[in-house]
């Protein structure tokens, strides 16, 4: 449910079919019902001696035993130790010095009876039941609410971000107060507002993790639980975690028959790689849950209101029914360039048609193994590619708007002018013009040469997420008065210096939706860049990424674009990398290969490269290659990846 607007986003049963699927049912417990049952199996062991309010202060190893002292001055000597003293660990200290991390997100929890809570409409508006598990997600919060002890109570737990944290306060309660739990929780639903009132403010819970270790282990001595690997709570996975080590552990210490050692070894090599994936996970599913920019969310209710009750495969790999999904061969987690259908590369002859638009994008399907489920299709281009000619005398017939961002990369001409929100900027070959999402724009060309440029989009994503929207602006033409610099470009076209006036730019996250203050590159400034990184670093290749000068940020949220120059002879290096790029030659001639196939290319050329596609470039004599791509959109996401490749064979020469 969102916390915001009370909206339905999704359902998982637990019923019957869950059952047969996991073998087990979905069940959740008070923990002091949880500790009342590991006390109880303490007690009734005559070999398990329990004591209490015993502060250990040192753990030495004298390979053959370990040796503990407490702060009372007693010790004991022992054949091994397992230190499963939670987040604050003293044993862990052996293994590293490292220190919790907290992403300045509270808890404030509590139990009440389950006729004290009303309960909202769940799917389809039914309404939810009391043995129902409910999730509130929003902005930099949620609400968690599920029955305990057989339905008789219902536990409450509030999470939001504190804006009051402050490194030198960590440790005090000045930050994350019940005063910004109201706050955080003002703008939520009637429902969980109401949920709220009734959540107990006596204690927080400051949200701790830890950085995965590859090592819990020293000699005899080894770490489990929190110990071991704290993890944030989105997943549900702390306790079920330090239970999983539980039974792995004296599973090893039966198979080594008491070779400590040996079982401690075994037993970190099962545990680490699936808690420390975990450990990931749960932060990741905490930004999925709480992030407030205008892609993640979109995303996340797209694929949330689309999924099935029933379906669960999204938990086999918490749950192992199968093992890890990787190890199978799951066409899911198969690498990009492999699970591809069929990743279309294409190449448009620029000569061979430049009155001609035409739509170019790399696409790629993936398959879910699940019977009856038609699996994920993703445009993956994130670009709507097309040459532009702009004819003498041109008027665009409206100036318009539309929620898919753009960029136009000259590739000849001169004379046209592009109006964004009534800023006129002048085109010139090679100059890159951005009119970004929900900006008027229209097109001039007053002079007697057309004009010919690069149209890129990332209308597909916008399509795919149900976001598209276009406005027509007034029949009137605007009227403008040529200037020999644009609006944005007196502002913001020098580098380094910015307007005194402007109020100080926050560098954000990069999902927040703020497109560049510069709207016009030029191609003097970009050519000039260019040759003196060459000449400086003496290579034969160099590249640069157009930026908001302000904050250093890619031009638009979910577009990047790059200019690449490779001289005469030069060859670079191999890469992947996850997205799609549309490469536009602006000058020169040479040839690109992509996963072995040579396409030859001149000035004016244009062809894709699919995500996690081998690409490298090759220039017979001087050449530019500008860049289009869908990485905003990834690195927000957490998607982007780059990798270097061997340089890689020509198998099929001049494809295409």
């Amino acid at each position: 449910m969102h916390a915001d607007t009370s909206r339905h986003l999704t359902t998982l049963a637990f019923g019957e079919p869950f059952e047969r699927r996991y073998g087990y049912a979905y069940s959740v417990m008070h923990r002091g019902d949880l500790l009342t049952v590991l006390h109880e199996a303490c007690q009734a062991d005559e070999r398990i001696t329990l004591e209490s309010s015993r502060e250990v202060t040192e753990l030495i190893d004298h390979g053959g035993t370990v040796q503990i002292r407490f702060a009372d001055g007693d010790s004991y000597d022992c054949d091994a130790v397992v230190g499963a003293d939670g987040l604050w660990s003293t044993a862990r200290q052996l293994i590293c010095d490292d220190h919790p991390i907290t992403d300045k997100f509270v808890a404030y929890r509590g139990a009440l009876p389950v006729t004290d809570i009303a309960l909202p409409a769940g799917e389809d508006g039914i309404p939810a039941g009391p043995e129902d598990e409910i999730i509130w997600i929003g902005p930099y919060k949620h609400l968690v609410q599920y029955p305990i002890r057989r339905g008789e109570l219902y536990n409450q737990v509030a999470v939001f971000r504190s804006w009051r944290y402050a490194r030198e306060a960590e440790l005090t309660d000045s930050w994350g107060t019940p005063a910004e739990l109201e706050e955080s929780f003002a703008t939520s639903c009637d429902p969980v507002r109401a949920a709220v009132a009734l959540v107990n403010r006596d204690r927080r819970w400051v949200m701790y993790d830890r950085e995965p270790l590859d090592n819990w282990t020293t000699g005899r001595i080894t770490l489990l639980g929190d110990a071991a690997h704290p993890m944030v709570q989105y997943l549900a996975q702390g306790a079920c975690q330090a239970i999983e080590d539980a039974g792995c552990l004296a599973r090893q210490l039966t198979e080594y028959d008491g070779d400590i050692v040996k079982a401690f070894a075994a037993y970190q090599a099962e545990r680490i790689p699936r808690t420390a994936l975990i450990q990931r996970a749960a932060r990741t599913w905490g930004l999925i849950w709480h992030d407030d920019g205008p892609v993640i969310p979109l995303l996340r209710d797209k694929i949330f209101t689309r999924r099935d009750r029933h379906d669960y495969t999204d938990l086999d790999w918490l749950t192992r029914k199968l093992g890890p999904r990787w190890a199978r061969g799951d066409p899911v987690f198969v690498p990009p360039r492999e699970s591809h259908e069929a990743a279309h590369v294409f190449l448009y002859r620029y000569q061979a048609g430049r009155h001609l638009r035409r739509r170019v994008m790399a696409t790629t399907r993936f398959h879910d193994d699940a019977p009856d489920v038609d699996g994920l299709y993703a445009d993956l281009a994130a670009a709507d590619l097309q040459p532009l000619w702009v004819q003498p005398g041109l008027l665009t017939p409206t100036p318009n708007r539309h929620t898919p961002a753009a960029l136009r990369f000259v590739l000849e001409g001169s004379g046209v002018w592009t109006l964004v929100n009534g800023d006129p900027i002048h085109m010139a070959a090679g100059d890159l013009v951005l009119t970004p999402s929900w900006t008027w724009h229209e097109h001039h060309n007053p002079g007697a040469e057309p004009m010919i440029w690069f149209d890129g989009l990332d209308l597909p994503l916008v399509r795919n997420l149900d976001a598209m929207f276009f406005e027509p602006g007034s029949e009137d033409l605007a009227g403008y008065q040529p200037v020999h610099v644009s609006r944005s470009e007196d502002r913001y076209g020098s580098a380094g210096l910015l307007p005194a006036a402007d109020e100080p730019v926050i560098v954000q996250d990069p999902a927040s939706g703020r497109f560049s203050r510069l709207l016009a590159y030029r191609w003097p400034s970009v050519d000039a860049v260019l040759s003196r990184m060459i000449e400086t670093t003496g290579r034969r290749a160099a590249s640069v990424r157009y930026a908001d000068p302000a904050t250093g940020r890619d031009i638009m949220p979910t577009v990047r674009a790059e200019m690449h120059r490779v001289l005469s002879g030069g060859r670079t290096g191999t890469v992947r990398t996850t997205g799609s790029g549309i490469w536009v030659v602006y000058r020169g001639s040479g040839a690109t290969v992509i996963d072995g196939r040579r396409f030859r290319w001149t000035a004016g050329d244009m062809f894709v490269t699919p995500s996690w596609a081998a690409v490298d470039h090759e220039a017979a004599d001087d050449a530019d290659l500008f860049l289009f791509s869908d990485q905003p959109t990834l690195d927000a996401l957490g998607l982007a990846r780059t990798e270097k490749a061997p340089q890689q064979d020509v198998l099929v020469d001049d494809a295409g």
